[in-house]
């Protein structure tokens, strides 16, 4: 369960640096410093960390059967 938790952290990094590139190059947002765990406007953080809090929820409910 641990190696779960751990993988999701590191895919929340990598959806977080895409994201802010990807709003940097719609001219959203400025351009990000790339730090791994760079925040979001307020509202947008709250959305992000919301979806990955259930996303790991759902895995580990199929793994184990309860949430994270």
């Amino acid at each position: 369960m641990d190696c779960l938790d751990r993988t999701n952290v590191v895919q929340s990094v990598f959806a977080r640096n895409i994201g802010h590139k990807h709003l940097w190059k719609m001219n959203l947002i400025p351009k990000p410093n790339e730090a791994p765990f760079e925040r979001y406007n307020p509202s947008l953080e709250e959305a992000f960390r919301e979806g990955w809090t259930n996303n790991a929820d759902m895995l580990s409910i199929l793994y184990t059967g309860t949430p994270a």
